[in-house]
């Protein structure tokens, strides 16, 4: 019987370190894909690192399914969510034509999203040890890569090249007025920039750290990732920090001991425009820090040719968007061409991964048919992709999700800053932000997709916990 006992509790012990370092694998593998220079590894290393992690995602779920079955582990997993992954199996076998491989993939990644990395978050025995990992981890690599970017920039290095397997240009370094640094997409890189601001400034806060000479490093990460982000030029970015400032400015005046014995109406009305104010600093932040930062890569080039300063700027506008009448940069046309793909099929969509052929095929005068990109935009691309059945099955959960926050977040106890609540919404909203311009969140296999659907999960779990 002790026996027995000692042999379950082992087993159950290997299978939560088997999540635990999967999510660690996962994101050690979508940070290197965040990595403009690893786009210059030969792509087989790339399909064998996704299809190790997608077969060993695989297996955990099938190993929770058949304890499931067996009564050793209770169903846990949210039915919109499987509902939303019977949708796109179905927009998947609908639109086989175009292509049904690449959309099997997307199925068993998504499915990894929901039933292992969404549910590991909820798992008490396990987040405590992972959470500490991982962002120390993320925090650690993004302190690098930020400061590699930087230097860059410093130096004025610069380099392009066409990628002949991936059909594109990868950009590394200073290129036409923006900073992508190490980055592969300079708005994805802001966007996690972003995050690990959140996390550094946690830390801070609750002083989880060791020493001083740690505490030191997270201010330095904080001025790093708000540097990187007024270079890089991408104004989701920027849109994304003031987002984030906007809310956690908000519920710390809406719970300041100072008002705390003012009318509602007045804390709120209070919180309101103390936030826009904050948030309007921050816009102006940017500009003054990106007039300042314009003038130092002459100081380092002084430096290294010892001739006199000329006091010359460097020029940080960006000419995609100065010399573009369209100030969405395309994204109007692009989001009005998936609703017309949705138009077209409004059932079950494209399918997430035959936009294009599909686009090619039935609508050849859009504008992704013509420009062969996709919408950036998550939630269009949602609609676009999977149809009304999608919509209505993940809009279901999200929108339930999003109620039980607010809901939490003004109830009469001030839970928000609890236990890294708040933490993990402003991270969650960050991405989410993203998604109305970048394709992320869902039906991606991405860094922001990975952190979105974690911090989701201890979401949920905390507003249990504390209920």
């Amino acid at each position: 019987m002790i026996g027995g006992n000692l042999m379950k509790s082992n087993v159950q012990r290997f299978n939560q370190l088997s999540k635990e370092y999967y999510i660690l694998f996962m994101l050690i593998l979508l940070m290197f894909r965040a990595i403009g220079p690893y786009s210059l590894l030969p792509s087989i290393v790339d399909n064998l690192l996704y299809a190790a992690g997608a077969i060993f995602g695989s297996i955990i779920i099938l190993i929770d399914l058949v304890n499931i079955v067996r009564g050793k582990k209770k169903w846990n997993y949210n039915w919109w969510l499987i509902g939303f992954l019977v949708v796109i199996f179905i927009s998947s076998i609908v639109n086989r034509r175009y292509g049904i491989t690449g959309n099997i993939k997307l199925l068993v990644w998504q499915s990894i999203y929901f039933l292992v990395v969404y549910e590991v978050a909820q798992d008490n025995e396990i987040f405590p040890r992972l959470i500490k990992k991982f962002t120390g981890l993320l925090t650690s690599v993004w302190f690098v890569l930020a400061l590699v970017s930087l230097i860059m920039f410093f130096f004025q290095y610069s380099y392009t090249v066409h990628l002949q397997t991936r059909s594109r240009f990868l950009r590394i370094g200073f290129y036409e007025g923006r900073l992508f640094g190490v980055f592969e997409d300079p708005n994805f890189g802001s966007t996690v920039c972003v995050v690990v601001i959140i996390l550094s400034f946690a830390y801070l806060v609750r002083k989880s750290y060791g020493n001083k000479w740690l505490g030191l490093l997270l201010k330095i990460n904080i001025i790093l990732q708000f540097l990187y982000i007024v270079l890089s030029g991408s104004r989701t970015g920027v849109l994304v920090l003031i987002s984030v400032f906007f809310v956690y400015s908000f519920f710390k005046v809406f719970y300041s001991k100072r008002i705390n014995k003012q009318h509602v109406l007045v804390k709120f009305l209070c919180a309101i425009l103390l936030s826009l104010v904050g948030c309007g600093i921050i816009y102006l932040s940017v500009d003054l820090f990106k007039w300042i930062l314009s003038y130092i890569p002459e100081l380092f080039n002084e430096v290294k040719t010892k001739n006199p300063v000329k006091e010359k700027p460097v020029d940080l506008t960006r000419p995609d968007v100065e010399n573009n009448d369209d100030i969405s940069n395309g994204r109007l046309a692009l989001w009005k061409s998936g609703i017309e793909l949705f138009k077209s099929s409004w059932l079950v969509g494209v399918s997430p991964r035959n936009m294009l052929p599909y686009a090619s095929d039935m609508l050849p005068q859009t504008f992704i048919a013509k420009t062969q990109k996709y919408t950036h935009n998550s939630y269009i691309n949602l609609l676009a992709s999977t149809g009304s059945l999608g919509v209505v099955t993940f809009v279901s959960f999200f929108v339930s999700r999003i109620i039980e926050i607010v809901a939490f977040s003004f109830s009469k106890v001030n839970n928000f800053f609890q236990q890294g609540y708040a933490t993990y919404v402003l991270s969650v909203l960050a991405v989410a932000v993203s998604g109305m311009f970048l394709n992320d969140i869902i039906l991606v296999n991405s860094i922001g997709s990975l952190i979105f659907w974690l911090f989701l999960g201890r979401i949920v779990y905390l507003s249990k916990e504390f209920k």
